[in-house]
C-alpha cells in the first residue's frame, strides 16, 4: 500500500532525476532526522540539491520499499537503498503528504547504514 506521490518518488530516485525527485516535495517541505538531528533540512530546492549529491557519491544507488502502510495523510515505509557494491541502508521514513496537492509536506527519517552487507 502506498500512494501516488510515493509512487514517483520512487521512479524517480530510481530513475536518478533530481528535478524528478524534488518535484514530488512541497515548496517549504521539512525533512526531520529525530536521531540524527545535524542532518534536518529544508526546502524543495534543498531535496533536489541532496539528491545531485547522492548521485555524485553513489552513482549506482537505488531504492525500493519493503512494506508500507497508509494511515490518513501518512505513508509509513520501510526503505531499502542499495548500491551496487554492497552499501546499504534501511530503515523507516513517514511521509506526510498533502493530499489536496498529491507532494509530500514532511518527513521523519529513520534510517541506518548496513554494516558488512552482502546484497546479490
Amino acid at each position: 500500500m502506498s500512494s501516488p506521490v510515493v509512487d514517483r518518488l520512487l521512479a524517480a530516485i530510481n530513475a536518478r532525476d533530481p528535478d524528478g525527485v524534488a518535484a514530488c516535495f512541497v515548496e517549504d517541505y521539512v525533512c526531520e532526522w529525530p536521531a540524527h538531528p545535524n542532518l534536518t533540512f529544508s526546502g524543495r530546492e534543498n531535496v533536489r540539491i541532496n539528491q545531485v549529491m547522492r548521485y555524485e557519491q553513489r552513482p549506482t544507488v537505488q531504492a525500493e520499499i519493503v512494506h508500507s502502510v497508509v494511515v490518513n495523510d501518512e505513508v509509513w515505509g520501510e526503505w531499502h537503498f542499495f548500491d551496487q557494491d554492497g552499501k546499504a541502508e534501511r530503515g523507516v521514513i513517514v511521509l506526510v503528504v498533502d493530499s489536496e496537492q498529491d507532494l509530500i509536506r514532511s518527513s521523519r527519517f529513520y534510517m541506518e547504514v548496513v554494516k558488512d552487507a552482502v546484497f546479490m
